[in-house]
């Protein structure tokens, strides 16, 4: 029998041309008819996500496992689809599936990368009975999570023109590096975006003629005898007098990174200035279960000014209502410390965002610290549901939780 697949953005046919046999002997020698089977597949998950490994639209190879229930024996393995580039469909044959044997059916999708290696991203697998004429079969697809183990970017320098002359040109340089308190952390690519964004609504504006423009607005980065290169972009400022403010987003491919602000001053004026603006260093971002419903996040920060002149805003998106307490600060050295807060509220199945911005409160013109903030740092920390779920305390067939009987605190250190 021969087995065909096609796929048309989501949906994948697969037709199987099936075997009806009489079974001669426990081996159960094939005497069949051949006949269509149509199988359909829907992709599940976000269309993207920081914690998984890709998206739909990245799959450039599939491949089929199919197993029969019956002696568990393996018909095909890693079976390659061709994609007919004029159709979008993949197409494939598979021969000896019996009609009215039970196989487990694996998709395995992948994409590639640059370097010619691939990976899996999303995987689905289902059981179905072979029946005589056309079958169709639902195959849902899952997106794998990224388990590795990566470290953190954090930008340790920014030098940057202070003030410009309208239509003028000037370097920015961003210095980054990677920061984690696990050896065994992998110092992978790192990718940057520079924005222009409102003063105030932190939203970017993408007119250049009103904001500038960048000759590298955003591009990748790959560690080179032991250090990252700097980060390099000339900017051409606007033929407006205006403050331009800078956004620079670093992040490492699980999407986890850092975003700095600064100010750019632009004038007729012919004295320009340029000047080192180092913002807050994140070092670690700590979360730990300490009650029922509660997340506790520590962070520490460093800066080339004292800690005594750093603000932190802690801030929860696109989940429940969920609100941060308990704010609390340690001083460490002068120009380092630790700020805490506890998330209360949480449950296992929450999946928002931790936002937390550190900003230096010394700087001209502040009001508050926000994200967005001049001479501020800001890092996002996406949640997954059951991340930091309660664990049991088992004596025997006796559970109990430990944060409602206060037997000891448990953590899970998830970003460094």
């Amino acid at each position: 029998m021969r087995f065909q697949l096609l796929l048309t953005n989501l949906v994948l046919f697969l037709f199987i041309t099936s075997c009806n046999q009489q079974l001669q002997n426990e081996q159960k020698d094939e005497v069949s008819i051949a006949q269509p089977i149509r199988l359909e597949l829907n992709l599940s998950g976000n269309s993207r996500s920081s914690r998984f490994l890709g998206t739909y639209d990245e799959i450039d190879r599939l491949t089929l496992d199919l197993n029969r229930v019956y002696g568990n024996r393996k018909v095909v393995t890693g079976m390659e689809l061709n994609k007919d580039n004029q159709t979008s469909k993949w197409i494939g044959s598979v021969d000896k599936l019996i009609v009215g044997f039970d196989y487990t059916i694996t998709g395995h999708a992948y994409k590639t990368y640059d370097n010619g290696t691939s990976v899996e991203i999303f995987r689905g697998e289902t059981l179905h009975t072979v029946d005589e004429g056309v079958n169709t079969i639902s195959l849902r697809m899952s997106p794998l999570l990224d388990d590795r183990n990566l470290s953190v970017p954090r930008i340790t320098r920014m030098e940057r023109p202070f003030q410009m002359s309208t239509g003028d040109s000037d370097n920015i340089t961003i210095s980054v590096d990677t920061v984690s308190e696990d050896d065994n952390a992998v110092d992978g690519k790192l990718f940057y975006r520079f924005r222009v964004v409102d003063n105030l609504t932190g939203m970017a504006l993408e007119d250049s003629v009103l904001t500038g423009s960048f000759s590298s607005r955003s591009g990748a980065l790959q560690k080179d005898g032991g250090k990252y290169p700097d980060i390099s972009s000339r900017y051409t400022a606007p033929d407006n007098r205006s403050t331009q403010k800078i956004q620079i987003r670093v992040t490492n491919e699980l999407e986890i990174g850092v975003t700095s602000h600064f100010n750019i001053f632009i004038t007729d004026n012919i004295s320009i200035s340029s000047g080192v603006n180092n913002s807050p260093v994140i070092l670690t971002l700590n979360g730990e279960r300490t009650g029922f419903s509660s997340l506790r996040w520590t962070l520490t920060v460093k800066d080339d000014g004292p800690f005594s002149n750093l603000d932190v805003a802690w801030d929860y998106l696109f989940g429940e209502a969920l609100v941060f307490e308990d704010f609390g600060r340690n001083e460490e050295t002068t120009h380092q410390g630790v700020m805490f807060s506890t998330l209360k509220g949480y449950q296992d199945t929450d999946s928002g965002m931790v936002l937390v911005t550190v900003c230096e409160n010394n700087v001209p013109g502040y009001s508050g610290c926000s994200y967005g903030s001049n001479a501020s740092t800001s890092i996002s920390l996406e949640l997954i549901p059951y991340a930091f779920q309660q664990p049991l305390v088992c004596d025997g067939n006796d559970c109990i939780t430990e944060s409602i009987f206060g037997l000891g605190r448990f953590g899970y250190t998830y970003l460094k």
